[in-house]
């Protein structure tokens, strides 16, 4: 038998938005990583949209990627002053995913 917890906080629908993010599942597990990167690209481009939208900055990024396992593992940079464009925030991007090869198994 499960412990369940509960939750006793009330819900705050208002409250300020601490992160922003984008996630696909792909339809073949992905085992390269120029693959990987030119899936990441649409990824980096609906959230930078969303922060140039909305006016917002960011100084942390952060990478989840769920393997075939279902396993998750995350990296995140944080530097000192605000991402300052596409290409900066792509290349982030791509220097948080490139370490993780060559994959242990399929990313999803």
């Amino acid at each position: 038998m499960m412990d369940e917890a509960v939750e006793h906080d009330p819900v705050k629908p208002d409250r300020v938005r601490k992160s922003i993010g984008a996630e696909a599942t792909f339809a073949t597990d992905i085992v390269e990583r120029d693959a990987a990167r030119s899936e990441l690209t649409p990824l980096v481009a609906k959230v930078r949209r969303h922060c140039e939208a909305k006016q917002l900055s960011a100084r942390t990024m952060t990478l989840k990627v769920k393997y075939a396992d279902f396993q998750a593992v995350t990296r995140s940079r944080t530097v000192p002053g605000p991402f300052t464009g596409s290409e900066e925030v792509e290349w982030f991007a791509q220097a948080l995913l490139d370490p993780l090869f060559p994959v242990p198994k399929g990313i999803l």
